[in-house]
């Protein structure tokens, strides 16, 4: 998800002609308990951007203002798009976390999401290990900035975190809710489980390793276009790029397929001009 327009309508805070953009909350209601508190994210009636409500998969469309987030200058839409959707998550994600810059932080999976987490924790200052089957990703971890990277079909992960003292917190990317599970004995003392690839199988972490260390589990999601905005301008101010492969309208389907498969490198953008 994640689209960048052109506005055609003044309105609220936009005027015809501001480039915006549009991540994966839709709308909410500002009328329910959770709105009244500022928790877009838990609204009763919130919209999913492509779900249940348009989406941007079309040369114009029309988006509910609360929903719109203004961009900087020099945005690229081809390249810039999916910042306000991995990019915004992997960001909250990292900043709102316990861990400070020198200590380690962990990236399960390196795809949509995570090849953004990796360059996002580099630039925050922390230690970053990247954890991936196989060694078909380890040169592209690198130059996103990762100082380690764990080949999990070779090497122990949870081993591999322990002897660099553990995980102050381990960004969650992969949609594998067994591979999550399987690195809490590698999160630190206070250390946290940050999970945002959404699986839909539970994830399986007894109470004991919990409790033994403090660890903790935390859900962690991007809503509001504050959120975005910060994000797009927290990239544009440290380099931080996504790596996108590029499909005309009508080879929609043909792109679906490729990201579903596993085969972007590292996100798929959907150009409707194009």
């Amino acid at each position: 998800m994640g689209t960048v327009v052109e506005v055609g309508k003044t309105v609220n805070r936009f005027k015809v002609g501001d480039l915006v953009a549009r991540g994966w909350h839709g709308s909410h209601c500002f009328q329910c308990d959770a709105c009244s508190g500022g928790d877009w994210h838990g609204c009763k009636n919130a919209k999913a951007t492509g779900i249940t409500t348009d989406g941007g998969w079309t040369q114009y469309m029309v988006a509910p203002f609360e929903s719109v987030v203004r961009v900087p200058a020099g945005t690229k839409p081809d390249e810039d798009c999916p910042l306000v959707c991995a990019g915004v998550t992997c960001f909250n994600a990292l900043r709102h976390s316990e861990a400070r810059p020198g200590e380690v932080v962990a990236v399960q999976g390196i795809g949509g999401l995570g090849h953004l987490g990796i360059q996002m924790a580099a630039k925050m200052g922390f230690e970053v290990v990247a954890l991936s089957t196989g060694a078909a990703k380890e040169t592209d971890a690198k130059k996103f900035g990762a100082h380690h990277y764990v080949d999990t079909s070779k090497t122990d992960a949870v081993k591999a975190l322990q002897s660099l003292g553990g995980a102050k917190a381990v960004l969650a990317t992969a949609y594998d809710a067994k591979a999550m599970s399987s690195l809490t004995n590698g999160i630190a003392s206070h250390g946290e489980l940050l999970v945002v690839g959404a699986d839909h199988n539970p994830l399986t972490i007894t109470p004991l390793q919990l409790i033994a260390s403090q660890r903790r589990i935390q859900g962690v999601a991007g809503v509001s276009p504050k959120d975005s905005e910060e994000t797009l301008k927290f990239c544009k101010l440290t380099g931080v790029k996504t790596t996108v492969e590029k499909f005309p309208l009508d080879k929609a389907e043909e792109a679906y397929k490729r990201m579903l498969t596993n085969q972007a490198r590292y996100r798929v953008v959907i150009e409707p001009w194009a």
